[in-house]
């Protein structure tokens, strides 16, 4: 078939169903799918990590795992056109990646060498439940803030 019979064809074809929707009801859908991706591929970290330290040591899973993400964030940032940091602002940012990321990191991979992942997930999905427990004197939470912690809660109480 040449592209000139071609194109009449693909113009004449309705249009897909997400383009059928109103902007709000796209927009509530692309978000729904978007918090449906975040939780699939945040929910199955702790399985792979599992899977992971089948191969590797903790420490090695955990350095290949923040080079490649590094590696692609500074791409991406590169691609898209972003500034890189200040040099100044390099010393709290590598202070703030190695806390974060490799000692806390690093204890959650460690851990899963002794408990489940499972129970590694529920843990760690309970931390803002205890930073807002640490915190509810100097920074007491809402109403929103309690309802968000307690909706949380419920949330982990499923998992487990």
């Amino acid at each position: 078939m040449s592209t000139q019979t071609l194109a009449p064809a693909l113009a004449s074809r309705r249009p897909n169903a997400l383009a059928r929707l109103s902007a709000s009801r796209r927009r509530a859908l692309l978000g729904w799918l978007a918090y449906a991706t975040v939780s699939v591929v945040w929910g199955s970290t702790y399985l792979g990590i599992a899977v992971a330290l089948r191969s590797f040591t903790p420490l090695g899973m955990v350095a290949i795992r923040f080079a490649l993400g590094a590696a692609l964030c500074l791409g991406l940032g590169r691609l898209l056109g972003e500034a890189r940091p200040a040099p100044r602002d390099v010393p709290a940012l590598a202070i703030t990646g190695a806390v974060l990321l490799a000692v806390c990191n690093s204890l959650v991979v460690w851990s899963e060498l002794h408990v489940s992942s499972g129970l590694a997930a529920v843990i760690c999905a309970m931390v803002p439940l205890w930073l807002g427990l640490m915190t509810l004197r100097t920074e007491p939470l809402g109403r929103r803030g309690r309802l968000g912690a307690l909706l949380g809660l419920v949330g982990v109480a499923v998992l487990t």
